[in-house]
């Protein structure tokens, strides 16, 4: 708890999350003649590795890139062409086509046979 002069102490500090999530905090405690200046940081994430977050009418929601798409850092991009992502929640990369399949656009679901001879 914190005074309004700027003064605060707790004793506990209980935080509750998802499993899975990681927790992270921030305290900044000004030097005093008894203490030195202490910051302590942390972050909360919510979501899985393979979801981003999102807003949404004011919460936060965790949704996987879909089909033909793969997260990167903290977005969805699309798969270039060559490569295809057939599910939802591709992390880092989509998967190449494999020999004999192609994929001519990007954001590909699946790879095409290639023609007879090519």
């Amino acid at each position: 708890a914190v005074a309004s002069d700027g003064v605060g102490s707790f004793r506990d500090l209980a935080i509750f999350a998802r499993p899975g999530a990681k927790v992270a905090l921030v305290f900044s405690i000004p030097a005093q003649s008894w203490v030195n200046p202490i910051t302590v940081s942390a972050h909360l994430e919510w979501c899985a590795p393979n979801e981003i977050e999102e807003t949404r009418l004011g919460n936060v929601v965790c949704i996987a890139c879909p089909p033909g798409q793969f997260k990167r850092i903290d977005e969805c991009d699309v798969c270039p062409r060559g490569t295809f992502a057939n599910s939802s929640g591709a992390l880092g990369h989509c998967t190449a086509c494999p020999e004999g399949r192609f994929s001519d656009t990007g954001a590909a679901t699946e790879c095409l046979a290639c023609d007879a001879g090519r």
